[in-house]
């Protein structure tokens, strides 16, 4: 039995505890005043997250904290809704509005379909009860509750009808969350002998003038020596900590991977990787596999694709898992086609789970899983085709950035999700990367290294040549500042989805 009690005085909410001395570390920031401000509409594929976790969002704040429901069952609730909208859209052609007309009955039928499509060939659904698990009836029954649906409607209305003003708070509360995980991250970066996970305690707190301040506070009481550490070595070089933390703001290795896994099937099903993909399906023995491995690997590169670990690991677990062929390739292609066209159409993104779920009943999809993989099916053909499914498709790339940026909130009992991209675009507004396949690059170059004392040069992965020959020509020929002609420097390599970044430091610039 979950009990919730509260300290007031008088009917303003009071804290009981104790006030300690710790030493602590403040960074003030100014998100974008404005929804506008986000830019949300200039990245289609981030808008749909943002409205599935928006939906998420308010079911949890509604229902998180009823009794009947809880965090855990209001978000596999709003998880189900969406996928059962999607359902709905998709096998009747109809608005994606159905659930505002949906009977008591419909909602209770709907939501168990769907999970029921979500975790096929786990559970008999028309078993005995032994045989379902506890959730579906929690969900079942929750779905039969006039106050719970209510809510998944008003949420689902609010989040598909934005972005518009009601969104900036929660935009607002995102891009702190993103901006402390990237600030902690840089502390850990630049503190390696520490531990920031257990050693700082994160707060946001609302500031005047649509300010947040950002605390990094020490857990250690009097102080354990962290903050005075980051202090001295801030001081020394400011400009390599906030290096740092923007570096955190980059795409993870499994974010890249994600989004590269689509550039290969398409260049295998397309032609520029066909024939290396096929000379390594058909390598005999360990040497032969490993030669035709790197050929492979290097031709993916020369089609922009940016290799790394996270990336080999998935095609072969993915794409070239034992008993794949170019029919195997197709049948992928054509799920991740109709995959992105059921978003295009439902405005929001569905998770791997729910799309394949769906797919598994496309006669399209299923036609093409047969000819590249025909079997004796002894259970139900949608259960085998959801199983092949789930080992071939993986999770889009915009699901997995709140998972690769996070940080811990002590006091916090669900801390806002990071979404990097928010953040990073209001970087790139400040400081332009340089394309050193322009005729005027070292010019550029030049100005942005005496006024900020850093810059970032840029190249398509299949151009890296070009990005070599700018580095040694910057390190061969001094840039004049004044009356000084002062060598820069290379602080780091960032490998992302659009090519390779190098920074170039100043060291003399000042900070």
């Amino acid at each position: 039995r979950r009990v919730r009690y509260e300290l007031v005085k008088g009917h303003e909410p009071v804290a009981v505890g104790v006030e300690l001395d710790v030493d602590a570390f403040r960074v003030l920031i100014k998100p974008p005043s404005t929804v506008e401000g986000f830019e949300l509409t200039s990245d289609e594929r981030r808008l749909r997250q943002l409205r599935r976790d928006r939906f998420a969002h308010i079911v949890r704040d509604q229902l998180g904290g009823v009794q009947q429901t809880g965090p855990f069952l209001a978000g596999w609730l709003a998880e189900l809704t969406l996928a059962a909208i999607a359902h709905q859209v998709i096998s009747t052609s109809g608005s994606d509005t159905l659930l505002e007309n949906w009977s008591e009955t419909d909602w209770k039928e709907n939501l168990t379909e769907a999970f029921d499509r979500s975790f096929q060939g786990l559970h008999s659904a028309n078993g005995e009860t032994g045989d379902r698990p506890p959730l579906r009836d929690n969900v079942r029954d929750a779905a039969q509750d006039p106050e719970v649906t209510a809510v998944l409607k008003d949420a689902y209305r609010s989040a598909q009808s934005g972005p518009d003003p009601k969104w900036h708070p929660w935009l607002k509360e995102r891009f702190a969350a993103t901006t402390a995980a990237a600030i902690h991250t840089a502390i850990q970066n630049v503190l390696p002998e520490f531990d920031a996970e257990s050693d700082l305690d994160v707060d946001i707190i609302e500031a005047e003038d649509g300010e947040v301040e950002i605390w990094l506070t020490e857990t250690t009481v009097g102080g354990g020596g962290i903050i005075e550490t980051l202090q001295q070595t801030y001081q020394d070089d400011p400009r390599r900590f906030w290096s740092l933390a923007e570096g955190a703001l980059e795409a993870s290795d499994l974010e890249q991977a994600a989004v590269s896994l689509r550039r290969v099937v398409v260049g295998l099903c397309d032609g520029p990787l066909t024939e290396p993909g096929s000379a390594y399906r058909a390598a005999s023995g360990n040497t032969d596999a490993l030669e035709s491995w790197r050929g492979l690997l290097a031709s993916t590169a020369q089609i922009g694709v940016p290799p790394s670990h996270a990336l080999s690991a998935a095609m072969t677990t993915r794409i070239f898992r034992e008993g794949s062929s170019p029919k195997s390739d197709s049948a992928i292609r054509i799920a991740l086609n109709q995959w992105d066209s059921w978003e295009e159409d439902l405005k929001f993104t569905l998770d791997q789970r729910t799309a394949c779920g769906l797919l598994a009943g496309n006669e399209d999809v299923v036609e093409a899983l047969r000819e590249a993989a025909p079997a004796n099916v002894s259970n139900s053909e949608s259960n085998w085709a959801f199983s092949v499914l789930v080992g071939l498709l993986w999770a889009p790339a915009e699901f997995l950035r709140p998972h690769s940026l996070q940080t811990r909130m002590r006091f916090v009992s669900t801390p806002p999700q990071t979404e990097r991209t928010l953040v990073r675009d209001a970087l790139e507004t400040q400081r332009q990367k340089i394309s050193v396949t322009q005729g005027q690059w070292r010019k550029l170059a030049e100005a942005q290294l005496a006024s900020q004392g850093l810059c970032a040069l840029t190249a398509a992965t299949d151009n890296e040549p070009a990005l070599r020959d700018a580095l040694l020509d910057l390190m061969a020929d001094p840039v004049e500042m004044g009356w000084l002609h002062l060598h820069p420097r290379l602080t780091g390599i960032r490998r992302h989805l659009e090519g390779v970044d190098a920074l170039v430091e100043l060291v003399e610039a000042p900070q």
